[in-house]
C-alpha cells in the first residue's frame, strides 16, 4: 500500500471526538487537497533538517493554521541531532511572531538518555485571531 492511499484508522471517544492521520507532502501541497481544516491540533515531530525544507514547512503551517486550532512541533536539538535548518526555521517563526501573525511559545526540554544529556524543543503555534 502506498502512502498516498493510506488512511489511518480513526479513534473515537464516547463524546464523538475523533483523531486521524493524513499524508502531507510539503513540496506538493496540491497533492494534499483533501486535508480540510476541521481539526483542533496538528502535531509534527522531527521535521527540520535541511534549509530547502523551511519555506515549504512554513507554507504548510500557514495553510493548516486556523483561528480555532494550533500546531505543536517537537524538534530534537543539537548536539544529539544535526539540524542544519533549525536556525533558519526558528528565525522565520520569530519573524511571524514579531509581525503579530502567529502566537508562538517555545519550550526547551532536557532529558538524559544513555548517559548523555539530550534536548528537545517544543514549539506551539497559534494564529493570531486579531490579525485578518
Amino acid at each position: 500500500m502506498s502512502l498516498r492511499s493510506y488512511r489511518a484508522p480513526t479513534f473515537c471517544s464516547s463524546q464523538g471526538d475523533s483523531a486521524g492521520v493524513s499524508r502531507l507532502d510539503w513540496h506538493d501541497l496540491d497533492s494534499s487537497s483533501d486535508l480540510g481544516d476541521d481539526f483542533d491540533l496538528v502535531i509534527g515531530s522531527d521535521l527540520v533538517y535541511n534549509n530547502y525544507d523551511v519555506v515549504p514547512l512554513l507554507s504548510v503551517i500557514s495553510r493548516v493554521l486556523t483561528n480555532s486550532n494550533h500546531i505543536l512541533l517537537f524538534i530534537p536539538l543539537p548536539p544529539a541531532a544535526r539540524r542544519e535548518a533549525l536556525p533558519l526555521f526558528l528565525e522565520s517563526v520569530t519573524e511571524r511572531r514579531a509581525s503579530g501573525e502567529w502566537l508562538v511559545e517555545e519550550e526547551k526540554m532536557v532529558f538524559s538518555g544513555f548517559g548523555e544529556e539530550e534536548g528537545m524543543m517544543k514549539v506551539t503555534i497559534q494564529k493570531n485571531a486579531s490579525i485578518k
